[in-house]
């Protein structure tokens, strides 16, 4: 699964960067875990108040003060988490979803797939997909999980940018797909087999995808481009942005890159960890998650 792919390169790293970062460590106000810390693979928040991130498949909730574990009766093990609104949250791992409605917690299993999912997102309550390995990849409608296979593929992200043709892609390390309308669609030719591992946009027309070292991919609604990042020591995992000019994205060793809508440059995260989530409710409310560490930007 991508995160015990990504945090397995440096169990054994300890230190941190002795650069300054805009981020300040908050991972010593987060309730340890029965293991003595948490390894965190994904954020979602909604205001800096209402703050939401899977901890070692728990969940958890921060109210502004306080960090929460949430128990979610038939769920287990879950990785990644998305919600279209406070009032409607998703969170997947293995075969168990989790849906918050703003009150509660209810659990229920995805249609059969043949593997587990690993990411979820979409363009709205009624358009969510979650995808996983084995070509697991499910849909919902606003009334039911529908099964959309990706044929004998390993999908670490999926974006939903809306419900038509060339509106929600999926990507793993050594495949990249489109959806058609109808079904998932190869486009590995078009991407020039780029290794990816995660995605992130603001419209069919502006969508980031970030992985081996020194590129980032980005759609402009005809083509995906290349763009260099500046060097090629690290990978990166996950994305992240409050507007087209201000995106972040996090990977291997403590890296942290930001989009300013012309150039990515190096960002001091103070930490050799592996980072594998970033999620913010805005420019001045930026969280990044990964082993044993959680970042936060305020501004």
């Amino acid at each position: 699964m991508r995160l015990l792919r990504w945090l397995g390169l440096a169990l054994v790293v300890v230190g941190c960067g002795g650069e300054d970062s805009p981020f300040t460590r908050v991972d010593t106000k987060v309730p340890a875990a029965a293991s003595g810390f948490l390894i965190w693979s994904d954020i979602w928040a909604a205001a800096p108040n209402d703050v939401w991130a899977i901890g070692n498949g728990t969940v958890y909730h921060h109210d502004g003060a306080t960090w929460t574990a949430q128990t979610i009766t038939g769920a287990q093990s879950l990785q990644s988490i998305w919600g279209a609104s406070p009032n409607a949250i998703w969170a997947v791992g293995g075969d168990d979803i989790a849906f918050w409605n703003g009150t509660t917690w209810t659990a229920s299993k995805a249609p059969s797939t043949g593997g587990g999912l690993a990411d979820v997102h979409g363009s709205s309550a009624t358009d969510v997909w979650a995808v996983g390995d084995n070509g697991a990849s499910v849909h919902w409608d606003g009334a039911n999980w529908i099964r959309r296979g990706i044929a004998g593929s390993f999908s670490s992200s999926v974006f939903a940018a809306g419900t038509g043709a060339k509106q929600a892609w999926v990507c793993g390390v050594t495949d990249f797909k489109e959806w058609s309308g109808t079904a998932w669609v190869d486009i590995r030719d078009q991407t020039d087999h780029y290794s990816c591992e995660g995605l992130f946009g603001f419209s069919p027309s502006d969508v980031w995808a970030v992985g081996e070292d020194e590129w980032m991919l980005h759609w402009d609604g005809t083509a995906w481009t290349r763009i260099s990042i500046g060097d090629g020591f690290d990978d990166f995992v996950r994305a992240w942005g409050a507007a087209p000019d201000d995106v972040w994205a996090v990977g291997q060793r403590g890296a942290i890159k930001h989009w300013n809508g012309k150039s990515w440059s190096g960002v001091a995260s103070g930490t050799e960890q592996p980072l594998v989530a970033v999620h913010g409710s805005g420019a001045g409310d930026v969280w990044i998650g990964g082993n044993k560490v959680m970042l936060h930007l305020t501004k």
